[in-house]
């Protein structure tokens, strides 16, 4: 028995060193990839230079496109329209589009919507209806829901012969 917990634990011992070898070479792994450059001063310096001065020429960029759009849009002053030259401006751009509207609707109206064709009843139909919907059978309104809905639930009445009731008085009353 000895033998065997001895076998087992060595094997035990055995598994947790391999784990343990293989987290360290990952760790030195990952060591090496995370190394830091340092830089010396000229350098560093160098690569400040460059980024203010990329910044700097990005910046004088975009005032210079700004400026220009703002003296582009002082030439193109807006024109004062005068009342007459208003007027036909709100009759365009608003009446003349409502009207076209109004036109589309009807003509899609007229070619896709049926017209509404009204029914008139004649009299005696009309006396034919009020006499159908005022006619009142309560009592056979009553017995179709109970057949409906109540009659299915009621257990089945089965009615057994003489030759069958004594056939079951015998197999209930015999002993075995």
């Amino acid at each position: 028995i000895e033998e065997r917990f001895a076998k087992k634990y060595n094997e035990q011992m055995e598994a947790l060193d391999r784990k343990e070898k293989h987290r360290q070479s990952e760790l030195s792994k990952t060591k090496e990839l995370c190394k830091t450059q340092k830089l010396d001063k000229a350098s560093a310096d160098a690569l400040v230079q460059r980024i203010y001065s990329d910044s700097m020429v990005h910046k004088e960029k975009n005032l210079l496109a700004l400026t220009d759009k703002r003296n582009k849009a002082e030439a193109l002053e807006q024109k004062k329209l005068s009342e007459g030259e208003m007027e036909d401006f709100v009759q365009r751009m608003y009446y003349k589009e409502k009207e076209k509207k109004e036109r589309t609707t009807s003509s899609l109206q007229q070619k896709y919507q049926a017209p509404s064709q009204s029914k008139k009843l004649n009299p005696s139909s009309e006396k034919e209806m009020a006499a159908r919907l005022s006619k009142s059978n309560r009592d056979e309104l009553v017995q179709k829901l109970f057949d409906k809905y109540v009659a299915p639930l009621d257990p089945k009445r089965v009615t057994i012969s003489d030759e069958q009731r004594d056939e079951m008085a015998k197999r209930l009353y015999t002993p075995k």
